[in-house]
């Protein structure tokens, strides 16, 4: 029944209270021990029985005495639990009257049909222990007892036959390690020559790397001296016609201020020809232009002076402007205290020549 509670009658029936599930048994030999608790090796570095008797010991198929240790892992399942109650009692006797004296039963069987080097080394120890847990899970199996998994853990071969196979063993190993240090001196020396082909190719490579910096360096300085020859010949072709350009300028330029200047001076001229004409005469012309020139304000003094006349009392603030001759019976035209009178228009100046362009100068 599954854990649980449940109303029995105990003066009716009895219930027998197994545990279900797997549990490991085990059977070792006995080995001798040091002082402190470590096992004691012998020659060959392998622990020394201490009771021939303990653990499973059989003699092999050649005489041998054998000694083994095994271990099985075993279990009643829920269906299994009612018959080995009934045919056994309790799990405890089913281990005491089956598992174990069966393991002992089947490994001495077995192995004494095997000789003692057999089951040293070999596959005929990989068949020893295949046929052993097959036929131990039958054998349960007839019994209702389910086996998991039986292990042969150890097995003791004598001294005397298991040291010249470890020696054997160890000459093979021994030339397995001489067999693998030529092979890694072959391999280092294949590394050597593989790393000293791969520093000539470096080299290679370097050198070749150089030789294209170079090429390329020396192309790119062609094309950026052919680049500065060509600015130059633009910038001279440039500087030319900027030269042209100034120089027709300047030829422009001189001819407007000449052509300028002289219809001004004509503007001018023709101002005071026009005056002039408008007046009638040069003398009105000039009268006009004195009388312009005259302040609004002017305080004028008439004052006769004759032969012998002397002022006194004129003050400081009298001046002679204007003289007029009384007995004079024509009129003297005033000073005339503004422009003079125009003067010809002198002939224009020659135009300058332009300055010659600039020569071209091409790089060589």
């Amino acid at each position: 029944m599954p854990p649980g509670i449940y109303p029995v009658n105990t003066r009716e029936q009895q219930i027998d209270i197994v545990e279900i599930g797997y549990r490991e048994s085990t059977i070792i030999v006995k080995l001798l021990k040091n002082e402190d608790g470590t096992f004691q090796l012998d020659e060959q570095g392998e622990p020394m029985v201490a009771d021939a008797k303990s653990g499973i010991g059989f003699p092999s198929s050649d005489g041998f005495q054998i000694s083994e240790d095994f271990t099985a892992i075993w279990g009643l399942m829920p269906s299994q639990a009612p018959h080995a109650v009934r045919t056994f009692g309790n799990v405890s006797e089913v281990e005491n009257k089956v598992v174990l004296p069966q393991i002992e039963s089947i490994c001495r069987n077995n192995g004494s049909t095997y000789k003692a080097v057999q089951l040293l080394v070999g596959s005929e120890r990989e068949i020893y222990q295949q046929d052993t847990l097959e036929e131990f899970r039958e054998v349960l199996a007839e019994k209702e007892i389910t086996l998991l998994y039986g292990l042969v853990r150890h097995i003791y071969i004598p001294q005397e036959v298991r040291k010249p196979i470890q020696m054997a063993f160890i000459a093979d190993e021994l030339t397995l390690t001489r067999v693998q240090e030529q092979e890694t001196a072959k391999a280092e020396a294949t590394l050597k020559e593989a790393t000293k082909q791969v520093d000539l190719e470096t080299q290679r490579v370097e050198i070749d790397t150089d030789r294209q910096f170079e090429a390329r360096l020396a192309e790119g300085d062609r094309e950026a001296a052919g680049i500065d020859a060509e600015t130059i010949k633009l910038c001279a072709s440039i500087e030319r016609d900027t030269a042209i350009l100034k120089a027709e300028a300047v030829t422009v330029l001189g001819e407007a201020e000449n052509k300028g200047k002289k219809m001004v001076e004509e503007a001018t001229a023709d101002r005071f020809r026009l005056a002039v004409e408008a007046f009638g005469t040069p003398a009105a012309y000039n009268n006009w232009i004195f009388a312009t020139g005259l302040p609004d304000d002017v305080d004028l003094k008439l004052l006769y002076a004759g032969e012998g006349t002397l002022w006194t009392d004129a003050g400081s603030q009298f001046g002679i402007r204007a003289n007029y001759n009384m007995n004079q019976q024509r009129s003297v035209p005033a000073p005339v205290a503004t422009k003079p009178e125009p003067k010809p228009v002198p002939p224009p100046k020659p135009t300058p020549k332009p300055t010659p362009p600039p020569k071209e100068v091409v790089p060589k």
